[in-house]
């Protein structure tokens, strides 16, 4: 029998989710905030990100609702006119990145924001996973813009409505982009840009020029984010159905599991669960 009380598990932020774990080396796989909404409460007051990398997602509009959902248990609903959560903060992703999201859009005919960062105030600095269903084909799109010089890679797949799917972007180092739908459909652009000056960090819109737009319109069931572009054979196992539930439960040959700790200071936050390993 495994030991459940030993006290020094490996910590939280030191386990990525997605892919087995290099023991050695344990943050070597550079997952820095994972935002899995089927821990949420029935309103999402704020998001922490359960990677323990103190990255909330915060806003002092309309928050999401959370709805019962047969995939995921529990998924983030948006009204597509006025749900946001978004934070200025200090950005905790840079080019050399990549981005998942699983979504179930309500909409193909509008250009919408899934996760990205942005500028505050007057400037039009971005980066950002979206959906873009006012463009032909109705593409996912990892498109970055530094104030002068953009790009804009699309999966070359129409991303579906009222069905889950799984959006994924990456930033090379050189600032150029990467979009895949379901693990492939891979679209690139390479175009080369600088680094975003963008402070502000949003879920489900996107705060552009001073105002808020581009908002989803649908269900979130999870958003990651890598401090690294992942390979393709990567994205095609987070996207996998034999392979995406297993991610979040087997790590290597050891099992993490989700468990509850007791009650939380603050109720609506993801910090009421932690990772915990069993001892073999």
């Amino acid at each position: 029998m495994g030991d459940w009380t030993n006290p020094g598990p490996p910590r939280a932020d030191q386990i990525d989710l997605a892919q087995p774990v290099d023991w050695s080396h344990p943050q070597s796989r550079g997952l820095v905030a994972y935002y899995p909404f089927w821990l949420a409460s029935s309103v999402i007051g704020g998001a922490s990100d359960l990677a323990l990398r103190r990255h909330p997602i915060t806003d002092s509009g309309d928050y999401p609702s959370v709805v019962g959902d047969r995939t995921f248990g529990r998924s983030a609903l948006y009204n597509g006119s006025s749900d946001r959560l978004s934070k200025i903060a200090t950005p905790f992703f840079n080019r050399g990145c990549t981005i998942s999201a699983w979504f179930n859009s309500t909409s193909s005919t509008t250009r919408q924001v899934l996760f990205g960062k942005s500028s505050y105030a007057s400037s039009t600095a971005i980066m950002s996973l979206d959906l873009v269903g006012d463009t032909a084909g109705d593409p996912v799109r990892m498109g970055v813009y530094d104030g002068s010089n953009a790009s804009a890679a699309q999966s070359m797949q129409a991303y579906p409505t009222g069905q889950w799917a799984l959006a994924t972007g990456a930033v090379n180092a050189n600032g150029s982009s990467i979009a895949w739908l379901n693990g492939s459909a891979k679209g690139t652009d390479a175009s080369t840009t600088n680094e975003p000056a963008a402070t502000v960090m949003s879920i489900g819109m996107l705060y552009w020029g001073g105002s808020f737009s581009r908002y989803f319109a649908g269900r979130l069931g999870e958003v990651r984010v890598y401090n690294r572009v992942l390979t393709d054979a990567e994205v095609y196992d987070l996207w996998h159905p034999s392979r995406r539930w297993g991610m979040l439960r087997t790590l290597s040959t050891r099992r993490v599991f989700i468990v509850p700790v007791g009650p939380s200071t603050y109720p609506f936050f993801f910090n009421r669960y932690i990772l915990r390993r069993r001892y073999a």
